[in-house]
């Protein structure tokens, strides 16, 4: 059963630290100051540094709790500057100009924020409580339980005996995802099983609902009134997708605690994202940062985010040098895909 402090321990790991990792990187490369960029940028940053740090950990067999003790202590040191911009942020708020509602469609605004609540309320519930269960648990579950038992990461075969190959260790060594998962639970108190079906899929879902709204902001930057509508009808495409266990919609609401289905819902509509703010400001410098940031994180979900990730900045890098005439950017998408061809060349190296 989840106690009080159980539960006040996930919302600040899930909930306030992110936010203030994604100000500090917000500040950093002049992103988008308002909440729900800094949750998706701030979990995309904490993937990635997770991706940064634990692989050569893996490598080296450094211990589980001795790898999460420097993960969170780089994540609160992070946390400490996000609290320096905010503070900042909200010093300058008052002298920069917003696109403002009209007084005609506050109400509309209003009604609309209120169903994208609702809505979002109703799919976190059940989520929660229709969790899709398969083999899966297998690797994600399973490792994660281990590393807490063992102390040691992706070190141990499912079937309790020492790892005598190195199939085990290639397949995490770039996609180590279960150690999210374990961490959280490390310091939350809750166990495994609850955090990867119950807890973690919670906040998959905010997460999601972040990106869709920074979507809209990109879509409808000069009326603030169609980004809760926007959400609204993405959510309800999403719960007409679920006509099978393997459409991206139902691997979004129904296995969200699973890397690739965070790929496939959050991910991917996050390279959107960047795509098309690299469309409308194509020469900010700093949105290609972000762009490797995401792949990196991309690689730590899972390999099909490796290769998915890669795969749509190298065709989008195309249609920007081709179509918008700047074939001079592709040096800053090359940037972009050095985690995925990083840990591309590795993973083949050990295969």
């Amino acid at each position: 059963m989840l106690t009080s402090n159980n539960i006040i321990m996930a919302i600040l790991m899930l909930g306030l630290m992110p936010v203030l990792v994604g100000a500090a990187t917000s500040a950093l490369l002049r992103l988008r100051s308002n909440l729900s960029s800094y949750y998706a940028v701030g979990m995309f940053t904490e993937w990635a540094l997770a991706q940064l740090m634990i692989v050569p950990c893996i490598f080296m067999q450094i211990s589980f709790r001795t790898a999460s003790s420097i993960f969170l202590i780089l994540l609160l040191a992070i946390s400490v500057g996000g609290i320096g911009a905010l503070f900042f942020e909200l010093l300058r708020r008052d002298k920069e100009e917003k696109p403002q509602l009209k007084k005609k469609d506050k109400a509309i605004y209003i009604i609309f924020m209120l169903g994208m609540l609702c809505l979002v309320g109703f799919i976190m519930y059940n989520t929660a409580v229709l969790q899709h269960l398969d083999a899966d648990d297998a690797t994600y579950v399973v490792n994660a339980v281990d590393m807490l038992r063992t102390d040691t990461m992706f070190q141990t075969m499912l079937t309790g005996r020492r790892a005598d190959n190195m199939l085990q260790f290639i397949k995490y060594l770039v996609a180590p995802w279960p150690f999210f998962g374990a961490f959280l639970s490390l310091y939350t108190g809750i166990k495994v099983t609850i955090m990867f079906h119950t807890i973690l899929p919670q906040a998959m879902i905010l997460l999601a609902t972040a990106v869709y709204y920074q979507l809209g902001s990109s879509f409808f930057f000069a009326s603030p009134l169609y980004r809760p509508i926007f959400v609204v009808y993405v959510w309800l495409f999403n719960l007409l997708g679920c006509t099978s266990i393997y459409t991206a919609e139902t691997f979004l609401m129904m296995r969200s605690w699973q890397g690739k289905a965070v790929v496939a819902g959050i991910g991917i509509p996050m390279l959107i994202l960047i795509f098309v703010e690299l469309y409308i400001k194509s020469e900010k410098i700093e949105l290609f940062l972000l762009l490797a940031l995401v792949n990196c994180s991309l690689c730590f979900m899972s390999g099909i985010g490796l290769a998915f990730s890669g795969a749509m900045t190298g065709a989008f890098a195309l249609f920007y040098a081709i179509f918008l005439r700047k074939p001079k950017m592709l040096l800053y998408f090359a940037m972009a895909l050095m985690p995925n061809i990083v840990y591309g060349a590795f993973f083949m190296s050990l295969s």
